[in-house]
């Protein structure tokens, strides 16, 4: 299993987040933006099993530690 925080450091992810607010704490490793393959990305992978009707776009994302 993958595992970002064992991966990426804080200081990537205060680069990663800068202009964003979040809690500066190392809980917050796991949501690095570099954790993630892009949408895009993933909807390509799966173009043969999926039929996209509509294109969602994340205006927030809230998490908790």
């Amino acid at each position: 299993m993958w595992r970002p925080r064992k991966t990426f450091t804080r200081d990537q992810l205060r680069t990663a987040m800068k202009g964003i607010e979040y809690r500066d704490t190392g809980a917050f490793l796991d949501g690095i933006p570099q954790a993630y393959k892009p949408i895009d990305v993933v909807m390509q992978d799966a173009d043969s099993l999926v039929t996209i009707r509509h294109t969602l776009r994340q205006l927030v994302n809230v998490k908790g530690d």
